[in-house]
This record gives structure tokens, sequence and C-alpha cells, in this order.
């Protein structure tokens, strides 16, 4: 039977020599550490893992998130599903991609959605006029 330890933080992120691995440090809470190398191209494969288990896990996850720790973007696009009936959401960071899958009939409700939140960020905040 699995005795997992209990995870605590990932720390002290270094690139390897050549760039292409990310080392971290995984902290546990009975400070049993394990300091791992995860090549880059198989970052967005583990954030896809991670956020795949949590949905089996708990589907109905809570999203009371009072913070956030922006990741900057260096590129977001749409592209064509495994199916027709789905449109993925490429967002592109950190030197690879992740995919988002959405329903396509859906698609021009969040165009709407998007262009609706845009109009409100731009809006000017000097209301002194």
């Amino acid at each position: 039977m699995r005795q997992p330890k209990r995870f605590l933080r990932l720390s002290n992120p270094q690139a390897s020599v050549d760039r292409r691995n990310l080392a971290v440090l995984v902290e546990t809470e009975d400070g049993t550490n394990l300091d791992i190398e995860i090549p880059l191209t198989e970052v967005g494969a583990l954030i896809e893992f991670l956020v795949a288990a949590a949905s089996r896990v708990n589907p109905e996850a809570p999203c009371g998130q009072a913070s956030w720790d922006p990741i900057p973007l260096h590129g977001l696009g749409f592209g064509a599903g495994r199916s027709p009936a789905e449109t993925l959401l490429v967002v592109r960071f950190g030197g690879f991609d992740l995919a988002f899958a959405l329903d396509s009939s859906r698609l021009k409700e969040l165009a709407h959605d998007f262009a609706h939140i845009l109009q409100t960020l731009a809006a000017p905040t000097d209301l002194s006029h």
C-alpha cells in the first residue's frame, strides 16, 4: 500500500547547465525533500496531469482563490480540437504551450465575454471629467 509524503511546496528552481531542464526541490511536511529535474518539454504535460488528476479526485473543487500569482503570457490563440465539437484555447508561456479544451458551441458566448471584459478593463479610470 502506498504511503506518500504530504507535499508542502516546490522551491529552489534552477535551470540545468544546458537550459533544457528545470531542477526543483519538492518539500514535504516531514522534512523529507526530493531534488528533481524536469525536462522543460514536460512541464506542460506535468501541469495537465496535475489538473486532470485533481479534477478526477474532486470535480467540484471550490474556486475560492483569494489571491493570484500571475503567470506571464507570451501568446494566446485557438486551435482545432480532437473533434469538431471541441476547440482548443492555447496559451504560450515559459517556453511551452498549454491547451485548454472548449466546447465549440460556446465560442460565440466566450467571444462576447472576452469583448465585455476587455471593454471594462480598458475603460477610463479618471472619473473627474
